[in-house]
């Protein structure tokens, strides 16, 4: 496999769904890495945890939003310190 190939299976399947690019950075990195380990769904499921919404595993516009309006340090410390769904 190339490394574009490689990065184009990361993109399309972890990251795109995912909902990485909609998050600040550190967030981001912390949800990408989970989904790639753990699936994208236990991903999203394990951020709503820590924004303290519904778990439906969708990243949705008040998934989106709340993770914009928090603190990003308080926020991925809330996330990594979460048990996995």
């Amino acid at each position: 496999m190339t490394r574009e190939r490689a990065a184009e299976i990361y993109r399309s399947d972890y990251w795109l769904p995912a909902g990485c690019a909609r998050f600040p950075a550190p967030i981001a990195i912390a949800v990408f890495d989970a989904a790639v380990n753990q699936g994208v769904g236990a991903a999203v499921r394990t951020l709503q945890a820590a924004l303290e919404l519904p778990q439906d595993g969708i990243v949705g516009p008040k998934t989106v939003a709340l993770a914009q309006r928090m603190d990003a340090r308080k926020l991925l410390a809330d996330y990594l310190a979460r048990p996995r769904p």
